[in-house]
């Protein structure tokens, strides 16, 4: 009995351990995206000279942005699910 309890305790510690591996990879990728919409964010072009010409190139900047949040919101979407679905599965599906 007490060897099969240490057993199970054992696989629950490695289902957990795979669980958390896979959630810190996933928040190491978003982690990493975001980082680098911040830096796009951040390279914007301000409005002085040659304004119409900053705006323009803005907007091309902020459509790709946009794409990438958009990505990475989905991304953030697939993590959830999966740490959600994997905490189910380590439970049991209680």
């Amino acid at each position: 009995m007490n060897g099969e309890l240490v057993e199970l305790i054992d696989r629950i510690r490695n289902d957990v351990q795979n669980v958390l591996d896979l959630s810190n990879a996933q928040v190491e990728r978003l982690l990493a995206r975001l980082a680098t919409l911040e830096s796009r964010l951040s390279g914007l072009n301000g409005p002085v000279g040659g304004a119409a010409e900053a705006v323009k190139e803005n907007r091309t900047q902020l459509a790709q942005i946009i794409r990438e949040g958009r990505a990475t919101g989905s991304d953030v979407d697939a993590a959830s699910d999966s740490a959600n679905n994997s905490a189910d599965n380590v439970d049991g599906g209680r």
